[in-house]
């Protein structure tokens, strides 16, 4: 999201693919990587949310990815998930890489464009649209 913020003076944002390459031999892992692509216009993402989800350091990842990727089968275009804390961000990512591969059989790929924003209570929240 920082680097986004960085890139939105030169017009250029930026898009996310997860990959947790210990995933088969440790679900628990959170050794991550992300595939990082530019892309030559801004994305204006809020408008076009079909679907909004709030995820918390307890939220199970793999019922998150199902949630995620029926949205995707159904054929909305944005998925906006929320998180609060190093633990629910983690928890996002680990559910956009599981539904990625959910959806592998369905010849259907997910990124996501990340960016901060405030709660109410004034916390920052990280929102992934997916």
């Amino acid at each position: 999201a920082l680097a986004r913020n960085f890139l939105q003076t030169d017009g250029l944002d930026l898009v996310a693919q997860p990959r947790f390459p210990e995933y088969e031999k440790n679900q628990m892992t959170a050794n991550m990587q992300l595939d990082l692509q530019a892309r030559q216009a801004r994305i204006s993402l809020e408008h076009k949310v079909d679907t909004t989800m709030c995820v918390s350091q307890h939220s199970l990842p793999n019922a998150v990815a199902g949630a995620i990727a029926s949205t995707a089968r159904e054929g909305k275009h944005v998925a906006k998930v929320s998180a609060m804390g190093p633990q629910a961000v983690l928890r996002t990512v680990k559910s956009i890489f599981l539904a990625r591969r959910y959806l592998e059989a369905d010849r259907l790929d997910l990124s996501f464009v990340p960016e901060f924003s405030d709660s109410d209570q004034g916390l920052t929240v990280m929102n992934f649209y997916v």
